[in-house]
């Protein structure tokens, strides 16, 4: 979880002015831009905006219109938190009406060229699609059309209460964010050709929050055939979704937690669907909230098992079933950690603690010890399901920007975000100071990536062999060398995941 605030869009930023591009979608014809080799087409509509009677309903189609819509600057991020001493982007404008993508392309016409498409991060709370460091030039480059995409978030993204329920028998409900999710998915498929990609080659990838999401589109049935391809950043959790209505000792319902905030916000211990949706989004998405309500928000807006979307935990339907596409999965070496870059300093602190009692006390790197409960076993695991089906390639990702070397052992969570998008340069504490280290980090990634993205395969099996469970290995990406070697704690990995039993 990175929680972000709210993001500056990112633009085409070059030494020359933009020429326009136009392009005709199913809904009607876009104007873009088109500079140094590479096209964008920013605040694309992908659903009908969710607000009003579709507030905490599935997504709809977006609606036709008349003439050409200008798609040279992004559409509004979905509302979430206004600040946070960890966001990583500066801040840009909210709105509910917030579902657009954005589509990055390289300049030269082709056709059925690979397309990935990317789920933010920050802990289902916060984040956006047009994140400064989430753009696509450095993977258009290498001739891949990145589209990236907003999805609601908070309780405007994962809500459940009775009087909803009671109006959507039978309907998927709840995670209206991974509806939209799937609703852009169902764009792509759509429309992704008139751009010159291949809507039969599509690897969806996502980080923290959009790894978790990830994890859960692949194992499940409403979004097979929509992608083809997965890579998965720290979003392995071994934790099952809480369930709409079973109240766990560990995860009150969704019902639950939605009654008792309705009745907290409205005054009322039966509110309707029609009082809530009246409801002034700042009072469902408040801009500044207090700490502990951040943290009561990060508890409740999270995936569930709703009994239509997500009928059970992903890790039973993948280890029944098997992970049906090829697979890149990873974590970091502190990903128990998030950056702050407040008031000008850099600085970490933890997001997630584990109990001490799960840590043995003969481990001497309790921090990885604890990444690896977070994520690193999960992707271990992950890894070992999708070994039997298309193919699996693991990494670990244990690189720190030259800025910051001196005062920290390992990767924070969210760090492989600037070296996967080619990005380093808006690394938000000294940029300037990024070495060549950083560079052959950032190189591979995306070459890595692409390839994956272009052929199911990140390299020859030479350089970054499939996983095997017999042998398990993984890609190293630090410096000075980055290069695929044993896991030497699989033994310890594995038995994470039998403790958890996922």
């Amino acid at each position: 979880m990175v929680m972000r605030g709210m993001v500056a869009a990112f633009t085409l930023a070059a030494a020359v002015p933009a020429a326009a591009q136009s392009v005709t979608i199913d809904t009607g014809r876009l104007q873009g831009s088109a500079q140094d080799g590479v096209t964008a087409f920013l605040g694309i509509p992908y659903a009908a905006a969710p607000v009003g009677a579709l507030r905490w309903r599935a997504p709809q189609r977006p609606a036709r219109w008349a003439g050409v819509r200008d798609a040279m600057r992004p559409g509004p991020s979905c509302p979430q938190v206004l600040s946070s001493p960890t966001q990583l982007s500066p801040l840009g404008e909210t709105s509910e009406d917030c579902l657009f993508l954005n589509v990055t392309a390289p300049a030269a016409r082709g056709t059925k060229r690979p397309v990935m498409v990317w789920v933010h991060g920050g802990g289902f709370i916060a984040g956006s699609g047009s994140e400064a460091h989430f753009d696509g030039r450095a993977l258009a480059r290498r001739g891949v059309i990145l589209v990236t995409v907003n999805y609601r978030l908070g309780r405007l993204g994962f809500f459940a209460h009775p009087a909803l329920e009671a109006e959507q028998k039978g309907e998927a409900r709840g995670n209206y964010g991974l509806m939209d999710q799937i609703a852009a998915l169902q764009w792509v498929k759509r429309n992704i050709a008139a751009f010159g990609g291949d809507p039969n080659n599509v690897t969806l990838f996502g980080q923290s929050a959009g790894g978790i999401s990830t994890l859960m589109l692949t194992a499940n049935r409403q979004a097979r055939g929509l992608f083809h391809k997965a890579i998965i950043l720290s979003g392995t959790t071994l934790q099952p979704p809480r369930d709409i209505a079973v109240d766990r000792p560990d995860k009150p319902a969704a019902l639950t937690l939605g009654k008792a905030w309705a009745r907290r916000i409205t005054g009322e211990a039966n509110p309707t669907a029609a009082t809530l949706r009246a409801l002034p989004v700042e009072k469902i998405a408040p801009p500044a909230p207090a700490m502990a309500d951040v943290m009561e928000l990060l508890a409740a807006a999270s995936p569930m098992m709703d009994g239509q979307l997500i009928v059970e935990s992903p890790w039973t339907t993948l280890t029944r079933d098997g992970v049906r596409v090829p697979l890149i999965v990873g974590s970091t070496s502190r990903d128990t950690l998030v950056w702050s870059f407040a008031d000008g300093k850099a600085q970490t602190f933890p997001f997630w603690s584990p109990p001490p009692n799960q840590i043995p006390a003969n481990i001497t790197d309790r921090a990885g010890f604890a990444a690896d409960l977070l994520f690193g076993a999960g992707a271990f695991r992950l890894a070992e399901l999708a070994a039997r089906g298309r193919g699996a390639w693991l990494y670990h990702f244990d690189t720190v920007p030259a800025p910051l070397r001196a005062t920290i052992d390992g990767s924070p969570h969210g760090t492989e975000l600037f070296y996967a998008f080619g990005t380093l340069d808006r690394f938000p504490y000294h940029p300037e100071q990024i070495d060549a280290d950083d560079r052959k980090v950032s190189d591979a990634m995306l070459d890595f990536f692409t390839a994956f993205a272009k052929s199911g395969k990140p390299a020859s099996p030479a350089i970054w062999p499939t996983f095997t469970g017999n042998a398990p290995r993984y890609m190293h990406f630090t410096p000075p060398e980055v290069r695929a070697v044993p896991v030497s704690d699989a033994a310890a990995l594995r038995s994470i995941v039998q403790a958890s039993n996922p």
